[in-house]
Order: C-alpha cells, then sequence, then structure tokens
C-alpha cells in the first residue's frame, strides 16, 4: 500500500514534493527498524516492498535529481537492512542469556522451593486466613457488641445470688471472645499504620506494680511463684504500647508453664538502656523455633487449639510493637528449663517523670440526647437499652436518611452523635455524621464504631478525624467515651 501511494502520488515536476516523500520513506523504514528487526522476515517483508518501487521510479526517471535519489535510497535500504541484522543479532543474544539466566534462577528456586514448601504453604493459609478475617470481622463484631451491650443493661435487672452469679459466668465467656477479637484488631491497626506511640518519661515500678496486680491471683490459681522486681529505672517509652509487650508476655509465660516460677525484673545496664527481663520456668523454645515463634497464630505446644491459650498472636503483636517503638527484644532459652525474654528500652529522665492517675469515676448522663446509627437492630436494641438505663434519651436510625427524617420531624437536636462506621448501600458512618451536621447546621460531638479489622478501612476510620472505638465495645468503654466526647470531665 505505501509503496503504490508513492507511485500514485509521484510528480517528477515538483521534485521538492519528490524529495518529501522520500524523507517520509526513511522515516518508515527507521521506524521499521527498531519495531520488527526482532523477526527479520517481518522487517523485509515491510521495508523492501515500501522503499524499493520509490527507489526504482527514481532511477527510471533518471536526471540530475532523481538519479542520485535513487541511489541514495538503495544505499539507505542496505544500510538499514545491516543495522537490522546487527540488532537482530544483539536481540537473540540477550534473549539466550536471558533465558539462560532464567534456567538458572528456575534450579535455584527449585533447590529453595524444596526446602521452604511447607512454610510456603503455612505463610499462604496464613495471609488467606487474615484476609478472610479482616472481610468476616464486623459480620462477626456484630452480634458480639450487641450481646455485650444486652449485658451491661441486663446487670440492672438481675437481683439474686444465682442469677447475679449466672449473668457473671455468661459476662466472663463474653470477655473471652472480646480478648481474642482484640487480639486480630491489634494486628490490624498495626498493619494499617493507625497505631500512636506517645512516649513519656515513666518509672518502671508504675508499670510492673499494676501487672503485678493482675496476674499474681492468675499464677496463683496455677500453683506458680509470680515475683516482680524492680527499683528506681526510669524508661522513655509509651506506657500504653510497653504494658501491652510486658503483658503479652507475661501471658504467654504463666500459660505455658506448669510449675516453677515467673519472674519480672528491670535493671538499668549503664548503657542509656533499661532491661526488662520476663523470665519463666516452662518448657523451653528450642533453637529453631526462636523465630517461628513471632509468626501469626502460630503456637508451639497448642495442637487442640485451646482457645484459653489464644490465637498465637501475643508474640505477634509484642514483635511489631517493638518494632513500632525502636525497642530491642532477645529470646534466651534453653529446653526443659526455662525461657528469658528480655526488652532493651531506653532510659528515661526520672526530673520529668509524672504521675498520671488511670482511674475514671464515670459521671451520669442523665438527660443527654443521643443520636445512634447503625444498620444492625440487635445493636440498636442493646444501646437503647443500655442507655435508657442510664438515663439517657436515645434516637435510634438505621440510615442517615431515617435519622435526618426523624430530626426534621421534629426530634430534639442530639448532644452526641454515635455511627457505626459500615452501613448500608457502600455508605459509611463518616457520611451519616457530615449529612447530619450539615441538616443541622450546627458542630455537634460525634464518634465512630467499628467492627473492621481491614486496615484499608481502619486508615480511613482514623482519618475522619472523629473519636473512634472498636467493637465489641464494653458499657464502660461507651460510658467514658460519651463523657469525654460530650466535654464531661471523669472527676478521679
Amino acid at each position: 500500500v505505501w509503496a503504490f501511494a508513492a507511485l500514485l502520488f509521484y510528480l517528477p515536476l515538483q521534485p521538492e514534493f519528490v524529495l518529501f516523500i522520500g524523507c517520509m520513506y526513511a522515516g518508515l523504514v527507521s521506524g521499521a527498524t527498531v519495531s520488527t528487526s526482532a523477526h527479520m522476515p517481518a522487517f523485509h517483508a515491510f521495508t523492501i516492498p515500501t522503499i524499493l518501487p520509490f527507489a526504482i521510479r527514481n532511477l527510471i526517471e533518471g536526471g540530475t535529481v532523481y538519479l542520485p535519489m535513487g541511489v541514495t535510497i538503495i544505499i539507505y535500504l542496505v544500510v538499514s537492512i545491516i543495522f537490522a541484522r546487527n540488532i537482530n543479532r544483539s536481540m537473540a543474544e540477550l534473549n539466550r542469556l536471558q533465558f539462560r539466566n532464567m534456567e538458572l534462577m528456575e534450579r535455584l528456586e527449585t533447590e529453595k522451593r524444596v526446602a521452604e514448601e511447607q512454610r510456603g504453604i503455612a505463610e499462604t493459609a496464613v495471609r488467606e486466613k487474615s484476609r478472610f478475617l479482616a472481610a468476616a470481622s464486623h459480620d462477626l463484631r456484630q452480634p458480639l457488641h450487641a450481646s455485650g451491650l444486652l449485658l451491661g443493661a441486663l446487670g440492672n435487672h438481675v437481683s439474686s445470688h444465682e442469677g447475679r452469679r449466672i449473668l457473671e459466668k455468661i459476662s466472663d465467656s463474653n470477655r473471652i471472645l472480646n480478648q481474642l477479637f482484640n487480639s486480630l484488631l491489634d494486628v490490624s491497626r498495626l498493619d494499617a499504620g493507625v497505631v500512636e506511640v506517645h512516649p513519656r518519661h515513666i518509672a518502671t515500678a508504675e508499670i510492673l506494680n499494676s501487672l503485678e496486680s493482675e496476674f499474681r491471683m492468675q499464677a496463683q490459681e496455677k500453683g506458680l511463684s509470680f515475683e516482680v522486681r524492680h527499683s528506681d529505672e526510669v524508661v522513655r517509652a509509651d506506657p500504653v504500647l510497653l504494658s501491652r509487650i510486658l503483658r503479652n508476655l507475661i501471658k504467654n509465660a504463666i500459660t505455658y508453664t506448669k510449675a516453677g516460677s515467673v519472674c519480672v525484673k528491670s535493671r538499668a545496664n549503664g548503657k542509656g538502656w533499661v532491661e526488662i527481663e520476663v523470665v519463666d520456668t516452662g518448657p523451653g523454645i528450642p533453637d529453631w523455633e526462636a523465630e517461628n515463634i513471632f509468626s501469626e497464630y502460630y503456637q508451639i505446644d497448642n495442637p487442640e487449639r485451646d482457645r484459653s491459650k489464644g490465637l498465637g498472636l501475643g508474640l505477634a503483636i509484642v514483635k511489631r510493637l517493638c518494632l513500632l517503638m525502636d525497642i530491642a527484644i532477645d529470646l534466651q532459652s534453653r529446653p526443659g528449663e526455662r525461657t528469658r525474654f528480655v526488652l532493651e528500652v531506653e532510659a528515661g529522665d526520672p526530673k520529668r517523670v509524672r504521675t498520671e492517675s488511670t482511674t475514671r469515676i464515670l459521671r451520669s448522663l442523665a438527660g443527654m440526647r443521643v443520636l445512634v446509627i447503625d444498620d444492625d437492630r440487635s445493636v440498636l436494641e442493646g444501646v437503647d437499652r443500655l442507655l435508657s438505663g442510664w438515663g439517657c434519651k436515645v434516637m435510634l436510625a438505621e440510615s442517615e436518611e431515617e435519622a435526618v427524617g426523624k430530626l426534621a420531624e421534629g426530634e430534639r437536636v442530639p448532644d452526641v452523635i454515635l455511627a457505626d462506621y459500615r452501613l448500608r448501600e457502600g455508605r459509611t458512618g463518616v457520611d451519616a455524621i457530615h449529612r447530619v451536621l450539615d441538616e443541622l447546621n450546627r458542630d455537634i460531638p460525634a464518634a465512630l464504631i467499628t467492627g473492621d479489622t481491614s486496615p484499608d478501612r481502619l486508615r480511613s476510620a482514623t482519618s475522619a478525624g472523629f473519636r473512634l472505638l472498636h467493637k465489641p465495645v464494653t458499657p464502660d468503654e461507651l460510658h467514658v467515651l460519651l463523657q469525654e466526647v460530650a466535654g464531661i470531665t471523669p472527676r478521679g
């Protein structure tokens, strides 16, 4: 087609036009050299039929203009063919080397795959499990969240000793489920990068004494000796996250130690660091398991998957929190004798230590108007019963449209808005809160409650700027949230 076009529009009386056609064909050949030289038959099939008839037409026309042009075009074609063949040889050699490298890599991968096949299968299973848990978390947390609220409301109506005892057992079961879900949430929050570190100078005694009170009874029930040793060490760390790390280590030590003792102690090493140790006389950890124990869902001695021993996330959370806070962690173990975890925490300044009371006294919420938006009727019922029992005036809505409709019908302006993060039809609690605020044209305190563990959703919920609670929410947590969001300062 190109050759036919050149012959059709060949105008010998206009040499500048013929020269333009020659330049155009030179460009076509140059482009073909790059694009088709990988397969020389394709290059020949395009360039020779395209440019040769035009060259011959110039030779036939002859003269001082067209004869040199025809010869030049033929020379250009020959040079282009030679250049294309050089490119073809280089590409062929490159392909041969690439395939050779691929073959060598496949051999190495095969050898490596044999050694890591089982580990790869386990890691794949863990990833798939994490995706499933993140996707299902919201639906699983909804009924658990509702049952916790209803149990909180039920406590005001049970007066008999036997009824209180049964209610306490049910609450304990609910609490254990909460702990399991919170372990999953901790991993997801770390994956999402929404865990913030707030370091301060704090005495190790403040943290360790609190942990001693928390775990002493649990250790005694197993017949273990539980000892905490410390002096006047001060560290610079986030006290909440550091307590979380130590809590997981102590809980693991008590869980897996059948006889003997668990000891927690701290000491300054004189190099600008404070070492905090958790030592137990449990079964120990073999050297080949030293790295595996920090993997998610991995447990050495729990083949029956006893839920009282957790999900195998405790040490995975410990490792991630240590990385987040730049805390070095070292494991020393003698199988059959003991296990020793050592944390190396930055030393703090004793002059900058401040005591912070964590005691909260719940103040009355009577008369507070609360708008609750959640697409789960059982959750709405639980919140209604709980908040009404506290004297709150509750407005319930399953969507932002219903909430706006009730306000338009004359419902009083709420003091606080509580919204589930995930609503129907792809809407979110953020959308609902903004819609209500726009309709009322005023700023009202609001908070989100979410059951999602997906890192992307956690980042999205956190970036909205509202207070955030994670399902299942305990009655005390909800009470404190309402106080803080509404600006009621707790005494104590």
